[in-house]
Order: C-alpha cells, then sequence, then structure tokens
C-alpha cells in the first residue's frame, strides 16, 4: 500500500468502541459545517501531501473493543496496549512482518511480546479476524458518511473505500 492509500486507509479505519469505524464521530458531522469543514481539511491534507511527495506516516487500525460470543472484551485491557503499540514500533523499524490481511497487514501472534499474560493464539486469532459480514454493514455507514462529507471530499478516499469493498467482498 503506497503512502496515500495508508494515510487515506487510515482516515477510513480507525477502532472504535461497538465496532464502528470512523475516525470522525458521527454525532459531531449532523452540522452542514462540520461536515464541509472536515471534508475541506481531508482534501487538503491529501492534495499537499500528494503535492509534497511527503513520506507519509505508517497508520494503523485497532480494535480494543472487539466482543467475544460471550459479550465480553476479547483484548485483557488497556495495560495490554503496550504490547500491540511495540509491534508496531518493531513493523516500522522492520523487525516484524506481520501477515497480509484483505484491509492490511496484522501482526502474527508469535511476533507479539505475550510474556506474563496467559493469551492463546485462539483468542489472538478473535481479536484479528475480519467479519465479513459486520463490515459490509459498517460499509453502508460509510457510504452515508460519505455522502455526508461529498463537498470536496477527496477521491483519493472514493477510490479507497471502493478498493476496500472490492477485496471484502473477494
Amino acid at each position: 500500500m503506497d503512502g496515500l492509500s495508508r494515510l487515506v486507509h487510515g482516515m477510513i479505519e480507525t477502532g472504535a468502541a461497538g465496532g464502528a469505524v470512523w475516525a470522525f464521530g458521527r454525532p459531531l458531522l449532523g452540522s452542514p459545517n462540520i461536515r464541509v469543514a472536515a471534508a475541506n481539511i481531508s482534501n487538503n491534507q491529501v492534495t499537499k501531501l500528494e503535492g509534497e511527495g511527503a513520506q507519509l506516516p505508517r497508520i494503523y487500525c485497532v480494535n480494543w473493543f472487539r466482543k467475544g460470543e460471550d459479550g465480553k472484551f476479547v483484548w485483557p485491557g488497556y495495560g495490554d496496549n503496550m504490547r500491540v503499540l511495540k509491534w508496531m514500533i518493531d513493523r516500522i523499524e522492520g523487525q516484524a512482518q506481520g501477515q497480509e490481511t484483505m484491509f492490511g497487514v496484522a501482526p502474527q501472534y508469535a511476533e507479539i511480546n505475550w510474556t506474563g499474560l496467559d493469551f492463546s493464539a485462539q483468542q489472538f486469532a478473535a481479536v484479528t479476524s475480519i467479519d465479513k459480514a459486520a463490515w459490509a454493514e459498517e460499509f453502508k455507514l460509510h457510504t452515508a458518511h460519505f455522502e455526508q462529507l461529498a463537498y470536496h471530499l477527496p477521491q483519493a478516499l472514493l477510490d479507497t473505500k471502493a478498493q476496500l469493498e472490492k477485496r471484502l467482498s473477494a
């Protein structure tokens, strides 16, 4: 994924409570003025970074709030978030490879330091799995959100969303 795609992908996907994945809070975008401002900011950022040929930051998507079939959170808690943040740093520094998913690269179980925590490969698989049905529903919300941001919405956001939807349906 090139730098611009990583930026756009990160703008689209940010893990949040309840399975929502928008970086922008939905209630915040109720005002037409805020929707236009959000679209303009996104468009200006993308345009500026494209023109500068900038080395864009790596963007990671996490969802600390995924629940298991029992309704409880799968990830053990905030104190263990550093394990994933450490993997991100290792990845940036070329010390971790990860594994390719339909949405990008995710850590491999063996790349996370599990010292002092009883967290099985099966639990890890539950945290990192992609629920296609849930994502299909989420993309419907993305479509509605994009319609609110239509004024000056960067084409790169629309293109990336289309690519993600295509990968999801494959």
